[in-house]
């Protein structure tokens, strides 16, 4: 030992290191046993969470590889995949954008109208689906993705 008494207390710092690391595993093991306790009531919480939310998509109008996507990923990851349904997948579309797709659709609706003497040449919409367009039931996803193919054609 020195005169200083340094060396004393080099030995208390590892001492005290020691004995707050062995405390912090000793929670974090405490920490780990709790939750493997409860890890099974909320698996299941979420599988049921996870199969309304299967049966709501199911049941909803849209397109079926959609649905198969989302089925498949919120079966696989059901706490994961509801979150991110809930987020993403509503099919809501943003106010600001709607409101420029309606710019955009109340634009170019004069141009999608069947002209006398035009033939269909393969590329859109075909005339009947064209005229079909201004129907507001399929209205401004009808047109953005037409005006994607005829602006951005393959």
């Amino acid at each position: 030992m020195s005169e200083h008494g340094r060396g004393l207390r080099i030995q208390t710092r590892i001492i005290t290191s020691a004995l707050l690391l062995l405390l912090q595993l000793v929670f974090l093991f405490a920490a780990v046993y709790n939750l493997t306790a409860r890890i099974a009531a909320l698996y299941t919480l979420s599988s049921v969470i996870g199969t309304f939310t299967v049966i709501i998509i199911v049941n909803r109008r849209g397109n079926p590889s959609h649905k198969i996507m989302w089925i498949i990923f919120i079966l696989v990851f059901p706490l994961f995949g509801v979150s991110l349904f809930l987020l993403w997948g509503g099919g809501r579309v943003l106010p600001h954008i709607k409101r420029r797709m309606e710019r955009c659709e109340k634009h170019y609706m004069p141009y999608l109208r069947q002209q006398d003497g035009v033939q269909y040449t393969g590329r859109g919409f075909p005339p009947r689906q064209a005229g079909a367009l201004s129907d507001k039931r399929i209205g401004i996803s009808a047109l953005y993705r037409y005006l994607g193919g005829v602006l951005f054609p393959h």
